[in-house]
């Protein structure tokens, strides 16, 4: 999520300092606010994130995140080997994704407004990356009910006669 990713960089990424954000939507993000994405301009993004995520890595920034979607492990192996080569250690944070439910759910709290069918692609080509962290944003289940019977229900006349009871005891 958006909030995640920018809360874990104004908290330097758990590395002390800010982090610094590499991410091909930022390619889309107009300076007046707002975003534009157009599919002709993809290749352009990941090459401008390329570049900064370079940039930076040959600047010794302390802490970089790379915010891509990066479905299958060519699409990230690049950035784990550009981190390697700058002495870097790497950890790569991926979404519990179970299905197209999920990805509904992705999809409308997204603030890029991804269609539906682009987002099904990423899923269908999707190829989980070994030995990455897990974050699951989906809602707690709904707590389950007592595997334990409820009490019978009591009836008035006894909680009459429990309230007497009582009331000649403190007398």
């Amino acid at each position: 999520s958006f909030w995640a990713k920018s809360a874990w960089a104004e908290r330097g990424g758990g590395g002390g300092g800010r982090a610094e954000v590499c991410s091909a939507d930022a390619f889309f993000e107009r300076e007046e606010g707002g975003y534009q994405f157009s599919a002709d301009g993809l290749a352009a993004a990941h090459a401008a994130c390329w570049a900064r995520f370079h940039g930076l890595a040959a600047r010794h920034t302390p802490v970089i995140i790379v915010d891509n979607t990066h479905a299958s492990q060519p699409e990230v192996q690049r950035y784990v080997d550009g981190a390697a080569e700058h002495g870097y250690s790497i950890s790569v944070v991926e979404t519990v994704c179970t299905g197209t439910a999920d990805v509904a759910a992705f999809q409308q709290r997204g603030r890029h407004r991804v269609p539906m069918a682009s987002m099904l692609g990423m899923l269908a080509r999707w190829v989980p990356c070994h030995g990455a962290w897990l974050v699951d944003t989906r809602p707690p289940p709904l707590a389950p009910s007592s595997p334990f019977p409820a009490p019978p229900a009591r009836a008035a006349e006894e909680d009459e006669e429990e309230s007497a009871v009582e009331a000649s005891a403190r007398e």
